[in-house]
């Protein structure tokens, strides 16, 4: 069985007007999971060892977007696109990702082996 790829588009507004993105709302784990176990083994003072992972997770999340710079090239889809991004673009795209991932329907347990 091949897994699905569900995906949303996210549409912005505000400042961001005409943005848009088009996210996975079933990521693989395995970023999320890496990110866990660096922040379980992190320090408070060694935050900075965390955030390779978290930005390896955003970057599992989207598919697209059509973002350019000031000079009209596309601002590739990549952890050096994403730190390009204003912060506040990048909380609004996580926020409306989740409220997305959110709205999914439950995966039933009925007929499930797994208690």
């Amino acid at each position: 069985m091949k897994i699905p790829l569900r995906t949303t588009k996210i549409k912005l507004s505000g400042d961001y007007e005409g943005g848009e993105v088009e996210v996975k709302l079933n990521p693989p784990v395995g970023p999320l999971l890496d990110a866990i176990e660096r922040f379980q083994k992190a320090n408070k003072a060694e935050v900075g060892e965390v955030i390779p992972a978290v930005w390896d997770m955003v970057e599992q999340l989207i598919v697209s977007w059509n973002f350019e710079t000031q000079d009209g090239k596309d601002i590739p889809v990549s952890i050096e696109g994403i730190r390009t991004l204003p912060a506040e673009l990048v909380i609004e795209i996580a926020t409306k990702t989740q409220e997305a991932a959110g709205s999914l329907p439950k995966v039933s347990r009925e007929n499930s082996d797994t208690p």
